[in-house]
């Protein structure tokens, strides 16, 4: 994400307790939710785009 390659991220939730959790990276960037999906099993399928500098996404 720092070579601004990526235009958009999809990420599926599984409802799992497993303790405290993990993060999926330890670098920080800023993504905007632009569509989320639930399913019946408690799936959530999630989709974001980078904010890019000036707020200007592709």
């Amino acid at each position: 994400m720092n070579q601004d390659l990526i235009d958009q991220l999809a990420i599926a939730v599984v409802p799992k307790t497993i303790g405290s959790g993990k993060p999926l990276s330890r670098d920080t960037h800023r993504l905007k939710l632009t569509n989320a999906k639930t399913f019946k099993s408690g799936l959530a399928l999630l989709y974001y785009e980078p904010v890019r500098l000036g707020g200007i996404s592709s």
